[in-house]
């Protein structure tokens, strides 16, 4: 048997680089992701 463990949202904590990166270019998390989702094109 084997076990594949699948992190869907890697870095996505608040101490990640892609969150201290949004935030040092004036952007919030929450609002990036609601934002990105809103325009996506699925």
């Amino acid at each position: 048997m084997h076990i594949l463990e699948t992190n869907v949202a890697p870095g996505m904590t608040q101490t990640s680089t892609y969150p201290m990166a949004l935030e040092a270019a004036g952007y919030d998390l929450g609002g990036f992701l609601r934002d990105l989702a809103a325009n996506s094109t699925h």
